[in-house]
């Protein structure tokens, strides 16, 4: 493979981006540990209770954590009461247990499921917003 010299945004980008996936590492590990004892089926069956401190990467991609994880829920907290150390070096505490509700048909999260209308029934509200665009 070719060498290329990264630019210094690029670099900013990848730490940034490197750091997301140590967390992302830890929660898979959490994941896998529902799995095995059958708590869970799927990574989409969980929520993950997370706090961090010093993280800006974190709030930044706050709002597709549930995405990059492939969880159901996210759920930020005030304090680390409870919650798991999942990197030395990071100060990521969470907690990754079975969510609560319907498995979405359209999405497949556990969420609350509800009949919006007449034409779009059964779906969670993530599913509603884009269904009746």
């Amino acid at each position: 493979m070719p060498q290329i010299e990264l630019s210094q945004e690029d670099k900013t980008i990848l730490e940034k981006w490197e750091t997301l996936f140590v967390v992302r590492t830890g929660i898979q590990k959490k994941l896998e540990e529902l799995t095995a004892n059958k708590t869970i089926g799927l990574s989409l069956d969980a929520k993950v209770k997370i706090y961090w401190e010093n993280l800006p990467i974190l709030d930044e991609e706050f709002e597709n954590l549930e995405s990059i994880f492939i969880v159901s829920k996210i759920e930020k907290t005030d304090n680390k009461e409870g919650l798991i150390k999942l990197d030395e070096e990071l100060n990521v505490f969470a907690k990754v247990e079975k969510a609560v509700g319907e498995k979405c048909p359209r999405c497949w999260k556990i969420r609350e499921l509800k009949d919006w209308n007449e034409e779009i029934k059964g779906v969670c509200e993530s599913c509603y917003k884009v269904l009746s665009k």
